[in-house]
């Protein structure tokens, strides 16, 4: 299980430099993915997956958990994370995901 605190510094500090190492990045959004399907049982499985609305659910938020967390590395969607805004997308979200983690209660 990731340290969030650790964690989230870690995201904070490669968000702030943005685009300057992308492998780091891809390693922080892997790093994030593994836990969460640790920690919820996920087997990810190859092959696009149904989402519904991004208008609704947010992009973010969809790419993230509907499409990252239940596919292996490197196929289908995670080729959507060489491009620069996505990738940043994807990690801001992670950054906002575990703040709600770490202090469910102030937000």
């Amino acid at each position: 299980m990731l340290d969030y605190t650790t964690f989230s510094a870690k995201v904070k500090g490669t968000l702030s430099t943005f685009g300057a190492d992308s492998g780091n990045e891809i390693s922080l959004i892997k790093d994030f993915v593994e836990d969460y399907r640790i920690e919820n049982g996920v087997f990810p499985q190859p092959g696009r997956k149904f989402e519904a609305s991004g208008i609704a659910h947010g992009e973010d938020n969809l790419l993230l958990y509907q499409q990252l967390v239940t596919t292996p590395y490197g196929t289908d969607a995670w080729s959507e994370l060489s491009n620069n805004k996505v990738r940043k997308m994807v990690l801001e979200r992670i950054a906002q995901d575990i703040k709600w983690k770490i202090s469910p209660t102030k937000h």
